[in-house]
């Protein structure tokens, strides 16, 4: 909540002086985005164990202020949020919608354990995420193309 809360106050003071700050926000999060994507595609090889994620509960908030995706989620949910709406009725969504779907998450996670053990199965999942993240990017770029 204290990344909404520094994304709503700052972004929103950044976007009034600069309005040209929202545009570069979309540039940088689609490529990002297509990053991430190109390195999905592009991996030859993956274990459970490629990312390390720190253990404890201190950490893993300090982690998720220096995560992209992140940034990138609170940044759209602030950025899609109708003018004069307030800011606790966006804390109140995003606890919501987060929270179910960090338990979906975990639950299709923990189904597709023995799934993502085989190297062939993990390299194709790989590639269907990587393709979707680069199809994400690409509805940025066509989204600021037409406006």
């Amino acid at each position: 909540m204290l990344l909404l809360i520094v994304t709503w106050f700052g972004f929103g003071l950044a976007t009034s002086v600069v309005p040209a700050f929202t545009l570069v926000l979309h540039i940088l999060c689609g490529a990002y985005l297509a990053w991430m994507g190109f390195a999905l595609l592009m991996r030859e090889r993956t274990s459970a164990t490629d990312a390390a994620v720190p253990s404890a509960p201190l950490g893993i908030a300090v982690f998720q202020l220096l995560n992209p995706k992140a940034w990138i989620l609170v940044a759209a949910a602030v950025a899609a949020m109708p003018q004069g709406q307030s800011l606790t009725l966006l804390v109140l969504l995003m606890v919501a919608v987060t929270s179910a779907c960090l338990m979906l998450w975990a639950l299709a996670g923990t189904a597709a354990t023995r799934l993502f053990a085989r190297p062939e199965a993990r390299r194709a999942i790989d590639r269907i995420l990587g393709a979707v993240l680069m199809l994400s990017a690409a509805s940025i770029v066509v989204d600021l193309l037409n406006t």
